[in-house]
């Protein structure tokens, strides 16, 4: 009788068994992908601040961040606060896009160009401007699960960016927007400014 007894158990666990396995690994891998949610959120809340004190000129930024931008103080100073985050989230910096929102218009104390007229858009050249919104966005940043779970479900697999190869991602895009604040007035810069034209 005892012998029938233990082979149920392991009928039992083994019946058991994947269903358990997949809750658990389940938790861990959405656990995993919210907490890499919240740290990209902060880190892009972070590098809008600093954007919001020293943003650059919309000529020094294009939809990538690539080398020649980072030759910019202000673009340079925005990436570079996200840096306490690579740690855990490698390569944040190559996800990373700021830009000058179209929705606002001209006010009536703003300057204007020639043939402009208050609520007309702004120039994308004009929204470098107090009281204008500044966005940074960290862009389809890949996220890997840390477990094996992902792996059976085939119709989830997509390209990587990184390595073309075929494999489960998740892709996570956050957006913080902040009030221009200061122009990237700085004492030890020449001609107190920052940020380059």
């Amino acid at each position: 009788m005892q012998h029938k007894r233990h082979g149920q158990s392991l009928v039992e666990m083994a019946l058991l068994l994947p269903l358990f396995l997949v809750l658990i690994f389940g938790i861990i891998d959405m656990g995993y992908i919210v907490y890499s949610y919240a740290t990209l959120y902060q880190a892009t809340r972070e590098a809008a601040e600093v954007a919001s004190v020293a943003p650059p000129y919309p000529s020094k930024v294009r939809p990538a961040t690539d080398s020649q931008e980072l030759s910019d103080p202000c673009v340079a100073a925005i990436v570079e606060s996200t840096s306490r985050y690579q740690t855990l989230l490698p390569n944040i910096e190559d996800s990373i896009r700021i830009n000058y929102p179209d929705y606002r218009v001209y006010r009536p104390n703003d300057p204007r160009p020639v043939g402009y007229n208050v609520g007309d858009p702004v120039r994308l050249e004009d929204r470098r401007n107090l009281g204008y919104p500044i966005e940074v966005m960290i862009d389809n940043y890949e996220i890997r699960p840390l477990t094996p779970l992902w792996d059976l479900l085939p119709m989830i697999r997509t390209t990587t960016s990184m390595t073309d190869t075929d494999e489960v991602v998740f892709r996570i895009s956050t957006t913080a927007r902040r009030t221009i604040a200061s122009l990237g007035r700085d004492p030890s810069a020449p001609q107190l400014i920052a940020c380059e034209e």
